[in-house]
């Protein structure tokens, strides 16, 4: 059957992003930033984008699909001039890398738009959720295209949603069997979303293939919270054992099971100086049928830089707040403990003084490299407007904790689920570039 009614739209639903493409002007957005000057295909990129995007939204998967959008009256909803699929063909094949980045830029722009124009995420704490997934393929010469885990041919990208409204924050495409990256996928995905307008406090979730402590120094670094799942091993196993029997507290369980939770101190045998606050769920199954099968208590572990938090109303269970404040080793575990561990010249020797490549390789040579001294906090350390609005937050040594005298000269500071944040009545704060 052929669709070829002049006076009817295929897919009528194109009106809603259509509408919001033309309220973000996303074509010339796109003109402006997308630079693909001297290449065959090269100009207008606005429409060619906007084309494909709409193609993909109405169900296309291949660039033929795009003729789906000159059937009938469909390209007068469309706030630009529908591409042939040749023509979209020759746009893609003038991509490299550098103009993906360019893309990647578009996107960010699009956001802090939305976000302006009152789609953003308010000022409650934001739940960020980092995950990866497989996107399969079924063409061996398909550029970074490769097995990874799960043993399927494909793509692993990193994704970064809300967790409040399930909106992609950040994507970064992969190839099949790549498990890195993750360090600068938080770097550039906490520098969007403050350029964007986020709230002071963040707050983000991964499951334990993302468990490092480089990710947790990066996040404590850039002020934002965590709550990380890690494996059962056999460190984490000894240190549930230990957790005293009265410290589990029952929660709400489907019919045939029950669980509970309780908390205890993680501190990793090979790093010197850490503690994590280690919270654990139970559950094991009740019902008489299925028993038998599963008798003992499963247990799923995360680590947070959570804090709980006492609430009226008799709340069952414990509720979590922000909180860079370190754990020291030595305390016992307390609902109240929480963050990294050791003190401030302990993580300055593991994390402040990381030896770039360039050192290591210097070392190498027989060059002998002096190590640069430890600054203390200086004026420059304080909040500033146009800074990333993090102060010192929880960067080791000469970053260290802001005291009260750091915000005598700022009109407001904000107390966000327990992370101290300063800045200026009615103003936000934007991000600075990170030195890594």
């Amino acid at each position: 059957m052929i669709f070829d009614d002049a006076n009817l739209v295929a897919n009528a639903g194109l009106v809603v992003p259509a509408t919001l493409m033309a309220r973000l002007g996303l074509e010339e957005l796109i003109n402006q930033t997308v630079r693909l000057v001297g290449r065959v295909g090269g100009s207008r990129p606005g429409r060619k984008v906007l084309t494909l995007v709409s193609a993909i939204v109405a169900g296309g998967s291949h660039i033929d699909h795009a003729d789906v959008l000159r059937s009938g009256a469909t390209r007068a909803v469309l706030p630009f001039r529908v591409m042939a699929p040749s023509t979209l063909g020759t746009f893609l094949r003038a991509f490299t890398f550098g103009h993906v980045r360019q893309l990647d830029a578009v996107i960010a722009e699009a956001l802090r738009c939305a976000w302006r124009l009152g789609a953003g995420p308010g000022e409650e704490t934001m739940t960020i959720d980092m995950d990866s997934t497989v996107c399969e393929v079924h063409g061996r010469q398909k550029q970074g295209a490769a097995y990874g885990y799960t043993r399927t041919l494909g793509y692993h990208p990193l994704l970064a949603t809300c967790a409040e409204t399930g909106e992609v924050l950040h994507a970064r495409l992969r190839k099949g069997s790549s498990q890195r990256g993750a360090k600068r996928f938080v770097e550039e995905l906490v520098a969007r979303l403050r350029r964007a307008g986020a709230p002071a406090a963040m707050c983000l979730r991964a499951d334990s293939g993302f468990w490092s402590h480089a990710l947790v120094d990066t996040l404590a670094r850039l002020g934002v919270g965590w709550s990380i799942t890690v494996t059962i091993n056999p460190a984490i196993r000894a240190a549930i054992e230990a957790i005293d029997h009265d410290a589990w507290v029952p929660i709400t369980y489907p019919d045939g099971g029950e669980a509970a939770v309780a908390e205890t101190t993680y501190t990793p045998g090979r790093v010197a100086g850490r503690s994590y606050r280690l919270v654990v769920r139970r559950s094991r199954l009740t019902a008489p049928a299925q028993q038998a099968l599963w008798p003992d208590w499963r247990y799923h572990a995360f680590v947070t830089c959570a804090t709980r938090r006492h609430q009226p109303g008799g709340m069952k269970g414990p509720t979590f707040g922000l909180s860079q404040q370190p754990v020291e080793a030595e305390s016992s575990p307390t609902l109240g403990g929480t963050g990294l561990g050791g003190s401030s010249s302990d993580n300055a020797e593991t994390v402040g003084h990381r030896q770039t490549g360039r050192v290591r390789q210097a070392r190498r040579k027989g060059v002998r490299v002096q190590k640069p001294a430890v600054e203390p906090p200086q004026e420059r350390d304080r909040l500033e407007p146009g800074g990333s609005g993090l102060g010192s937050s929880a960067r080791p040594s000469r970053w260290a904790t802001p005291t009260s005298d750091v915000m005598v000269d700022q009109e407001a500071t904000v107390n966000a689920c327990g992370v101290t944040v300063a800045r200026l009545q009615g103003k936000s704060w934007a991000p600075t570039p990170s030195n890594g």
